[in-house]
């Protein structure tokens, strides 16, 4: 900010600033007059007017030409600048308009005074120029240079006119020519003070102005910065407010490369075309230009003239910048915490040095810059990362899902055999080795199950279908399936189950549910196990409460990813894969519950699951059926065509399916199939039991629809070991019920049942 006398930008003789300045500072000063100059010329138009009505009295034998003078000329060309005040046009020319109507008055009364009156001494008349200069400086708000100029001019003419053209006495001259000297002095120093006041006003507006405009454009940049990632954006940002708020004509932001050890242009403003081509043809060695030196020292390093100091510019660069005419050159390097980023830097074509003021606000848009590729950096490791992630993932899942498939598919054929030697031999020795065999593989299913689980859920294979929910069906229906695991253990069940109604999936909550008790349970060595739901603050609360071993608070986050147990480094399956909380989780995010933990090493754990009551009672919930065990499968007579291309299950679905008193056929695939039609005349197929994955990359889907073409719409099952999320959706877009190997018999019959009676 200018303030003293001492500053060499302000011309404190002639009131002047440097060009730039000065424009910009008399276009300020011309709106701000505009009404000052209307009230001026207004005040005179009026005076001219208001005398007119005393020319006949103190001027009777020239009150004719004095009123020409007046109405004629003075009235008339006051008006005009009047009117012209309202143009557009007016601020460029209002010194011009003001000593229009300076100069129109002084020299209108010196006329009528001393060529029409021509007085013999003084005369009253001659005291309307002693207003002039004063009205002219401070009211018509000539600027101090133009109001001499004209005061001068008047004084001029009056005197002139006085000498040669009237008969006043020699020192009736000098006392008028004292008085007015006096009166324009006096003018010219109240008008330089005044403009000496506008002028530092000015300086203050613009100086507050324009840190206001540095204060938004941080705002602005700092918004920017933290709002997207998107680095070309912000630093184009950054680049552009530097290169406006520094008075530079152009702006350009580097890009340090670690590995290069040298700076890439990232974005530039105002430079012309030429120079961005010669500055992004190749990188900048570290060593070299004005950008080298300022990350060397770091810190700022400029260049007053570029013509005098050629040695500290880039040699490719330094004839195009001096064929566009850039003088002088500011190199401010961005660094955060001792990393270098790279570098701002902003030319103009005016010699001499930026100032402190221009230096301290682009090292603070260097500090952005320097930030914002800081976490353009971090996101794009984050970005890596988190692709190496799910690389990781995908390769897990397919894992999981190629040894879900081999290990399901001997599961699979040893849970038919088993099946079909349980009905063959249901008593004696033979029964119970059948009946244990068959007690193992249901243990072994249910831990292949949970794989199954997280697939489905992880594929959004799974669709919640909400609707009423009395708690106390899901509740009680649970606590008949674990009170003998709790008897067993010697652990108190304590079960609150109220009649409350929730609007959810009944399936899904109760397993959810389930899997929370299951886990109580078998962490839980001694005390007791609570189920529990009640209302509050009109929300549904599930609580299952513990007085098992607890979980530590480092590792209550960790407990719900998959695989992980605590307790169980052995890996003792009969506490499971530790899936159950990791399903859990899944579950509560597509229901869209709320699922917290608390807990107390020593003293047990909390889960409470928190759901939306039903807004209204309707239909009945859907729970999981149950299956009536003393309902003998009626599939005597049945046709079935069993299509897998493991001969294993083929002979293991026909033991089974026979025992059940079906007629089975058996193939590998589409062409197998054919062959029975063609040579067996397989044509009274009642259902279709089909792998999923078969050889040559033939699959169960369209083995189904293009067996239909020949034989109708027949029903048909897919089973399936293969448990890959694209796999399962594949399945589901098809309609075609899924069954997952290993398929005990009674789920067999169930869903061979549910088909025929479609």
């Amino acid at each position: 900010m200018l303030r003293d006398r001492a500053d060499p930008d302000f011309d404190w003789l002639t009131l002047s600033f440097p060009k730039d300045l000065e424009t910009e500072f008399r276009r300020d000063y011309a709106q701000k007059s505009v009404p000052h100059v209307r009230l001026g010329i207004g005040v005179a138009m009026a005076l001219w007017l208001l005398f007119a009505l005393l020319d006949p009295v103190v001027i009777p034998e020239a009150k004719q030409a004095a009123w020409v003078i007046r109405f004629a000329f003075v009235v008339p060309v006051l008006l005009a600048i009047f009117l012209f005040t309202f143009s557009g046009r007016f601020y460029r020319y209002s010194q011009p308009a003001a000593a229009a109507a300076f100069l129109i008055c002084s020299l209108a009364l010196t006329v009528m005074v001393n060529l029409v009156i021509r007085p013999h001494g003084t005369h009253p008349y001659t005291a309307g120029l002693l207003l002039c200069a004063p009205c002219a400086c401070v009211i018509f708000r000539m600027r101090f240079v133009n109001g001499a100029c004209a005061v001068l001019v008047g004084l001029l003419a009056d005197s002139a006119t006085a000498v040669w053209l009237t008969d006043i006495p020699a020192a009736a001259i000098v006392n008028n020519g004292f008085f007015l000297v006096s009166a324009s002095v006096l003018g010219l120093l109240a008008g330089y003070n005044m403009e000496t006041y506008i002028r530092r006003d000015f300086l203050r507006r613009r100086a507050v102005e324009k840190s206001i405009e540095q204060v938004n454009a941080l705002r602005e940049v700092g918004q920017s910065v933290g709002s997207t990632l998107d680095l070309e954006t912000v630093l184009t940002t950054i680049v552009t407010h530097a290169v406006e708020l520094s008075g530079a004509n152009g702006g350009a932001i580097y890009e340090y490369d670690e590995e290069a050890q040298a700076f890439r242009l990232r974005t530039s403003h105002g430079l012309e075309p030429d120079l961005v081509e010669v500055l992004a043809a190749a990188p900048i060695p570290r060593n070299q230009g004005a950008l080298g030196r300022a990350v060397a020292a770091s810190k700022p390093v400029q260049i007053p003239d570029i013509l005098e100091t050629p040695e500290l510019l880039l040699e490719r660069a330094r004839p195009v910048l001096t064929r566009l005419g850039h003088r002088s050159l500011l190199a401010v390097p961005l660094r955060r915490e001792q990393t270098v980023y790279g570098g701002l830097v902003v030319s103009r074509r005016q010699v001499g040095s930026f100032s402190d003021e221009t230096v301290n606000l682009l090292q603070a848009f260097a500090a952005q810059s320097g930030l914002a590729i800081h976490n353009a950096r971090l996101f794009r490791e984050t970005e890596e990362k988190g692709r190496q992630i799910e690389l990781a993932n995908l390769a897990r899942s397919r894992f999981l899902a190629a040894a879900s498939h081999d290990l399901r598919q001997p599961l699979h054929t040893l849970s038919l055999y088993s099946a079909a030697l349980k009905l063959h031999a249901s008593d004696g020795t033979t029964g119970e080795i059948a009946r244990h065999i068959n007690k193992a593989l249901a243990s072994l299913s249910a831990l292949v199950d949970s794989l199954l689980d997280i697939s489905k859920l992880d594929a959004g294979a799974v669709q919640p279908e909400p609707q009423n929910v009395n708690l106390k069906t899901v509740i009680e229906r649970i606590e008949a399936d674990y009170r003998p695991l709790a008897n067993g253990k010697g652990l108190e069940f304590h079960v609150v189950a109220p009649d409350l109604l929730v609007e959810t999936d009944p399936v899904l909550l109760e397993r959810l549910v389930r899997n929370l008790v299951d886990n109580a349970f078998k962490y839980t060595a001694a005390g007791s196990v609570t189920l529990s739901a009640e209302l509050r603050a009109r929300m549904a609360h599930i609580t299952v409460r513990d007085t098992g071993m607890g979980i530590p608070e480092a590792e209550r986050e960790r407990v719900f990813e998959e695989f992980y147990q605590i307790g169980n480094p052995e890996r003792d399956r009969v506490q499971g894969l530790g899936l159950g909380l990791a399903i859990v989780q899944r579950i509560a995010q597509l229901l869209g519950l709320t699922l917290t933990l608390e807990s107390e090493p020593g003293r047990g754990s909390t889960f409470d699951v928190t759901l939306p009551p039903a807004a209204e009672r309707r239909a009945s919930p859907r729970a999981p059926a149950a299956r009536d065990a003393a309902a003998p499968p009626a599939l005597d007579g049945a046709r079935i065509l069993v299509i897998d291309d493991e001969s294993d299950v083929r002979t293991g679905m026909r033991t089974l399916l026979e025992q059940l008193g079906c007629r089975v056929a058996v193939c590998s695939g589409y062409a197998d199939a054919e062959r029975l039609l063609a040579e067996d005349g397989l044509e009274d197929v009642h259902l279709i039991v089909s792998d999923f994955r078969l050889r040559a990359h033939e699959n169960g889907i369209d083995t189904v629809r293009r067996l239909r073409e020949r034989l109708g719409d027949v029903p048909a099952l897919l089973v399936s070991g293969d448990t890959a999320p694209e796999r399962l959706r594949e399945a589901q877009s098809s309609g075609l019920p899924l069954l997952h190997k290993p398929v005990s018999a009674d789920k067999l019959t169930e869903a061979i049942l549910a088909a025929l009676h479609r």
